[in-house]
């Protein structure tokens, strides 16, 4: 009977230890999960920073193109009516201020 309560005694310490071992597994398995979705957080952060600073820059480029081309439309204009007689160029003001003053449709 003695050899029977000590063999029992036995497995129940073996069944807490490998219990306790899963447990020590499974949070090592859990931590390792939390430090991968960290790293693939931080990365996905880094990637959208990068792609919107590449946006950014981009829109920027681009609004400077078009500054650039309006002002040497505007330029070319200025000049035309640098060049225009006079007369002509009274009225032609007075048209581009009617139509630059016109309330928009």
């Amino acid at each position: 009977m003695r050899d029977a309560v000590i063999k029992i005694l036995s497995v129940e310490e073996e069944g807490r230890r490998r219990v306790e071992a899963s447990r020590s597994e499974a949070e090592a398995v859990l931590a390792g999960a939390d430090q991968e979705a960290k790293a693939i957080l931080d990365r996905s952060r880094a990637a959208a920073r990068a792609e919107a600073e590449t946006i950014r820059r981009e829109t920027a480029e681009r609004a400077e193109r078009e500054r650039e081309a309006l002002l040497s439309e505007a330029r070319k204009r200025a000049e035309e009516i640098r060049r225009v007689e006079p007369g002509r160029r009274e009225r032609l003001a007075g048209l581009l201020l009617r139509e630059l003053l016109k309330p928009a449709p």
